[in-house]
C-alpha cells in the first residue's frame, strides 16, 4: 500500500494543475520507469505559466 502512495506522488502533487490528466497518464503508463516517474514529478512541480500544454 505504501508503494502505491510513492508511485503516485507526482499525481498527488499535480492534482490541482491544469495538466493534471496528463500528469496522471504519464505517471500511470510510464511511472514504472525512473525517467517516466521523474518526468511526471517535474510536470507536477512546474509553475503553470512556465510550460506548454501537452
Amino acid at each position: 500500500m505504501l508503494g502505491l502512495f510513492y508511485y503516485f506522488i507526482p499525481t498527488l502533487v499535480g492534482r490541482s494543475k491544469p495538466q493534471s490528466q496528463s500528469i496522471f497518464l504519464i505517471n500511470l503508463l510510464l511511472g514504472w520507469t525512473i525517467i517516466g516517474w521523474a518526468y511526471a514529478l517535474i510536470l507536477a512541480l512546474q509553475n503553470s505559466s512556465s510550460h506548454s500544454r501537452l
